[in-house]
């Protein structure tokens, strides 16, 4: 008899249960599903808006490339302009990066035209700013995005076509530097901001190629004055000397 009366209590017991879910769940207010959002991605938004505003400047420039990376070959050198996203997916940079044909990549390996990334550039900078944390954010919507793209474009035009093609030219201060207006800061080496001895070792190694030996070892020698800790830029300027003497 005590076994029917338990089992009875337990039965009753989860009966109510039920009812008081079933009357909660009348008395609670009702709850809209959320809705389903479609919208474009902003990566797409992104690529979209490359191909409409950025892409045909770059390629007037005499770039050639898709997506969001670009290059060109310009005498000696090899000229990288990619667009970097932020890992939120709300910002975007610039990345310029050039290096000489002649010369190993910065990890000392041979460089291919067509493959080399802006990272083994021996120069290299980045827009809005060198900060990683620095972007050019954008919102959701394409025309935020499409404000973002032409602010790029018009920086690369407005500040830095001008001076790579400066820069990659036969009359680069690179190829024609001299060791004395070069301490005194007299060149222009923007948009890059290489440390001074590591552009004085490019134009060592730049007049070192062209056989003009004694430019190549004045250079060599300032920038072994201002070297510092540096073992490896120590053992490169080095290697300008005796191959000079």
């Amino acid at each position: 008899m005590w076994q029917k009366f338990k089992e009875l209590f337990v039965v009753k017991s989860e009966q109510s249960e039920v009812d008081a879910v079933s009357e909660n769940a009348e008395l609670a207010p009702e709850v809209e599903p959320a809705p389903v959002i479609k919208e474009e991605s902003a990566s797409a938004d992104v690529n979209r808006i490359v191909r409409q505003v950025l892409a045909p400047a770059l390629r007037a420039d005499g770039f050639t490339g898709s997506g969001r990376n670009f290059r060109k070959i310009n005498a000696d050198w090899v000229l990288i302009v990619s667009l970097e996203s932020s890992r939120a997916g709300t910002g975007l940079a610039l990345n310029i990066g050039l290096h000489p044909l002649a010369f190993n990549d910065v990890l000392g390996k041979p460089v291919d035209a067509k493959k080399i990334k802006m990272q083994l550039c021996e120069f290299r900078t980045r827009l809005p700013s060198q900060n990683k944390a620095s972007w050019w954010q954008f919102e959701s919507d394409a025309e935020s995005v499409q404000r973002v793209m032409e602010t790029i474009r018009n920086e690369y035009l407005q500040h830095c076509s001008a001076q790579l093609k400066k820069l990659s030219g036969e009359q680069s201060p690179l190829f024609h530097a001299r060791v004395d207006n070069f301490a005194k800061g007299d060149y222009d080496f923007s948009p890059f901001r290489s440390a001074d001895t590591r552009i004085a070792l490019v134009i060592a190694r730049l007049h070192q190629q062209q056989g003009r030996r004694t430019e190549a070892m004045a250079f060599a020698h300032h920038g072994l004055k201002h070297v510092g800790n540096s073992v490896g830029l120590r053992r490169d300027f080095e290697a300008v000397l005796d191959e000079g003497y």
